[in-house]
């Protein structure tokens, strides 16, 4: 079977991606607590209306006496979980930030990091429920931003906390194309489809593609982009190829964003469901190594483990060395 891309597209890709400038300008805060460092960046701080803020929770263990168990959170935005984020709206109050969060108590996440190790958590400040077009920054102003993480560290009954203080972000009205570009988006599902990267309705669908397509040089592209390809990820072959295009020229364009390290993961997945099993694995260990923290690359990942972990506790049980494809651990029919 033929690779759905050629190999040179993906090459020529990586080298975009390796070139590219830093992303905007974030605000941060850093604690360390027995030797775990968490780290909290919100960005960017200057937006235009409806422009999606990003708070990437970084935990890396810097010299904890213990491995496992050195860090557990839940990245959840109800009331009752370890997430709190408090916004007010120029001339408001200020009110607890829900997203797209159902009330209830969720699952904490817990990690076990080895010395020097990282791992991040990005969560994504844009859908509103409350607010009348459905984006938390739906009109020009200052806005106040505040984070408290509550998080367990070595599994301490006491928790400790990382906090963001008010940090002002400050949100512009489009003009020209991209006021164009925010008049097609400006509606709740299609702001709520924005939020989740999946989208459902076929108005979304239309508005999100339109705005992908014919406003790449607008500030709601990246998202528009990404959103559109991550849905094509579900359809059927030439949809995945599609998406795998979309993937690649969202990585060429926006390398710095904080969903590109989804984006090279979810390469990986359209072309393990196209059974192009050696480019999968490759765009993993891409991964690996462009983005080594990513929330994903975790054993209990059917993908990471199929294409990575899995490989390494196959390959301490067999002589690899005495195989043409060392790296190759599944199983062929004619082997079982």
């Amino acid at each position: 079977m033929k690779p759905a891309l050629p190999l040179f597209a993906i090459l020529l890709t990586l080298v975009f991606v390796a070139a590219r400038p830093a992303p905007a300008a974030t605000a941060s805060v850093v604690n360390n607590v027995q030797g775990v460092e968490i780290r909290l960046d919100l960005g960017p701080t200057e937006i235009f209306v409806g422009e999606p803020v990003y708070l990437v929770t970084k935990v890396t263990n810097r010299n904890s006496p213990l491995r496992v168990g050195n860090f557990a959170a839940s990245f959840f935005l109800a009331e009752g979980n370890d997430l709190t984020i408090t916004i007010q709206p120029p001339g408001e109050l200020p009110a607890r930030y829900m997203g797209t969060d159902e009330p209830g108590v969720y699952t904490k996440v817990e990690l076990g990091l080895d010395t020097g190790e990282s791992e991040t958590y990005p969560v994504t400040i844009l859908y509103d429920a409350k607010s009348p077009n459905g984006y938390v920054f739906g009109k020009p102003g200052e806005y106040l931003v505040s984070v408290t993480l509550q998080h367990s560290i070595l599994r301490d009954v006491a928790k400790t906390q990382t906090v963001l203080p008010p940090t002002r972000i400050t949100v512009k009205a489009p003009e020209g194309r991209a006021a164009e570009a925010f008049k097609l988006l400006e509606d709740k599902p299609i702001a709520r489809a924005l939020h989740e990267a999946v989208i459902t309705e076929p108005k979304a669908v239309a508005a999100i593609a339109r705005v992908a397509e014919e406003f790449p040089d607008t500030p709601y592209a990246a998202q528009a982009h990404y959103v559109a390809a991550a849905t094509n990820l579900n359809g059927e072959r030439a949809e995945m190829e599609k998406a795998i295009r979309q993937f690649l020229k969202f990585l060429e364009r926006w390398p710095g964003h904080p969903r590109a390290g989804d984006a090279i993961f979810n390469i990986a997945l359209a072309f393990d469901r196209l059974g192009e099993r050696e480019t999968a694995r490759a765009w993993i260990y891409f991964l690996k190594d462009r983005v080594p923290d990513h929330r994903l690359l975790r054993v209990e990942n059917p993908l990471a483990s199929k294409y990575y972990y899995g490989m390494l506790e196959s390959a301490a049980k067999r002589r690899w060395w005495l195989y043409e494809t060392p790296w190759d651990f599944t199983v062929k029919p004619e082997d079982r």
